[in-house]
């Protein structure tokens, strides 16, 4: 009973001692520090550190700009903040007697707005802020509207900072460099960079535009090439000369071509502010004319440049007077020496005329005479006989150029012109014969005309495709009979001395029209008449008459088979 009595007591002076325990972990409450930029907004993730002898707490803001600290045990703390490993904001706290503590961080935002000499923004360039200390750098680029922005950077009065130094470049070429103390909340500049914008247009000796050309500007350590599509061309925002890194430009222009990009110009000046630049390039005009050998002008032939720059690197075809046109031609002791030009005249692959010139003035002309070749063309029908009397009418597919001739006895014609391919039409006393592409290479042309001169066969036959041998067949080719016979179950032969509509009737034996129809025969071919309505047996006979007589030697078969077993049955009775 008394060691029960004992526990009792133990257990309540146990109860009794825990009680100022509880009370007073719930009379601690925590310590919050609110982090705020000079503005009063709130900074998120930044670093808050708290230390009292050798013990450290560490906490992030949260999105309100609050890092909360538990579980502190009473006295005085060292409040420190970081932002980006610079320390932002030093201060104490007396805990418990102060909870709570707004940390006003030492941060200035900056924006610097970039114009070009112009006043105009740069768009793209870059921005660098470094720390004397080497502690704290930060990098941006310039918006459309020449703005470059820093939202935090610290003040140069921190001790991890110090004064800093701006940079503003693009490339290896810095525009500007200077020396800059942060001190205030709100930073903003305006800044004059040292860039220009520049026109370019390309003009050859006459004043013309000169269109598909590369213009390049290049200097110490910049250099930019844009495409002049139709002779102009706007450089934007190029350093000026005066930058050390800059210096004189070298202007290097080239045309493009179908051999690709050919100098045509370059020159060196200095660029100091913005504006508009023509500069005049030794290209002009040169006209070459192509003449045959009997001074005719010959039209649609290409003819081709070569200089010392490039081979075949551009090429015309000659007009109704046989010029043709060059525009915009390096001469030949211009700033890129293009040297002497060799000028090539072509037709259907092959050279027919070339002369070597110096093109030395603009609106220079030159005279190429080419030679045409005598071509003989022969002309045979389908059995390999020469056609006479045949007009024979040659049509250049390239130039368009036509050529007309009567073929003689010997069937053959001699005309002078170039090789090449050809359309061919060959008539006689207005009729078509034939016609169709060739290619002439060679100084003879023979060209076999199946469609002269050539068999045609017909054969007639029954409605159950029996050869005919009675009554007789008429052909006609338009108004006149080619041919009339008898009908023998034998193929016709015709022999066509061109392609024709045949018009062919078919004779019964008393003479009577039975059949008449029209075929086109334009080659060497059999055509199978059928006269669908009659048979032939031992002559032409018509269905219907072979049905009627089949009938009545049915019915007479008929009676009579019947009238034989009538018989039959009366001789039976009476017997």
């Amino acid at each position: 009973m008394a060691s029960r009595k004992l526990i009792m007591i133990i257990l309540l002076m146990v109860l009794v001692a825990s009680i100022p325990i509880t009370f007073a972990e719930q009379d601690q409450m925590p310590a919050v520090i609110r982090v705020v930029d000079p503005f009063g907004e709130p900074m998120k993730g930044v670093e808050v550190l708290l230390t009292k002898d050798g013990e450290v707490f560490r906490f992030l803001t949260n999105s309100t700009g609050y890092a909360i600290f538990t579980k502190l045990t009473p006295g005085r703390y060292n409040v420190s903040v970081t932002f980006r490993n610079v320390k932002i904001f030093s201060g104490e706290l007396d805990y418990p007697s102060q909870r709570e503590l707004e940390a006003v961080a030492l941060l200035s935002r900056m924006n610097l707005t970039l114009l070009n000499l112009d006043g105009k923004p740069v768009k793209g360039v870059v921005v660098m802020i470094s720390s004397s200390s080497k502690k704290f750098n930060m990098t941006t680029s310039s918006n459309t509207d020449g703005i470059a922005s820093f939202k935090y950077i610290p003040y140069s009065s921190l001790p991890d900072i110090g004064e800093y130094s701006l940079r503003i470049f693009k490339g290896s070429v810095t525009y500007l460099e200077e020396r800059l103390n942060v001190s205030k909340p709100s930073i903003q500049m305006n800044l004059t960079l040292p860039l220009i914008t520049l026109k370019v247009t390309t003009t050859n000796l006459e004043g013309e535009p000169v269109p598909k050309t590369t213009v390049t500007l290049s200097a110490k350590k910049f250099e930019e090439s844009k495409r002049a599509v139709n002779g102009s061309v706007i450089f934007e925002n190029i350093p000026s000369s005066k930058l050390e890194a800059v210096g004189k430009y070298r202007f290097n222009i080239t045309l493009w071509t179908r051999a690709g990009e050919i100098p045509i110009h370059f020159e060196e000046r200095e660029l100091l502010s913005s504006g508009q630049l023509y500069i005049v390039m030794d290209l002009a005009k040169l006209y070459v004319k192509v003449l045959d050998e009997d001074n005719v002008p010959i039209k649609g032939i290409t003819v081709w440049l070569s200089n010392e720059l490039a081979e075949n690197f551009t090429s015309a075809i000659t007009d109704s007077k046989g010029v043709a046109e060059f525009d915009n031609v390096p001469l030949s002791g211009g700033k890129t020496k293009a040297g002497k030009y060799i000028v090539k005249v072509f037709k259907a692959g092959r050279i027919i005329g070339e002369e070597t010139v110096e093109v030395l003035k603009p609106r220079q002309e030159l005279k190429v005479t080419v030679t045409r070749m005598r071509v003989r063309f022969s002309l045979t029908d389908y059995e390999d006989k020469p056609l006479s009397g045949y007009l024979v009418s040659l049509t250049d597919r390239e130039t368009g150029e036509k050529f007309n001739a009567t073929t003689g006895a010997d069937g053959s014609i001699s005309l002078k012109l170039f090789f090449g391919n050809y359309r061919i039409d060959v008539s006689k006393d207005g009729y078509s014969i034939y016609n169709g592409l060739v290619k002439i290479s060679n100084s003879s042309f023979k060209l076999k005309v199946e469609s002269v001169n050539f068999p045609y066969t017909l054969m007639v036959k029954d409605e159950f495709g029996n050869p005919i041998k009675s009554g007789s067949i008429k052909v006609r080719a338009g108004d006149e009979v080619i041919h009339e016979s008898a009908l023998t179950g034998q193929p016709i032969k015709l022999k066509l001395p061109r392609p024709t509509f045949l018009y062919i009737d078919i004779y019964a034996d008393d003479g009577k029209l039975i059949e008449r129809t029209r075929i086109l025969a334009t080659k060497p071919g059999q055509t199978e008449i059928t006269l669908p309505d009659y048979i032939y047996l031992n002559g032409l006979m018509p269905l219907e008459a072979l049905g009627f007589t089949v009938s009545i030697i049915s019915l007479i078969a008929f009676l009579g088979v019947s009238g034989f077993i009538i018989y039959r049955r009366g001789i039976r009775r009476k017997s």
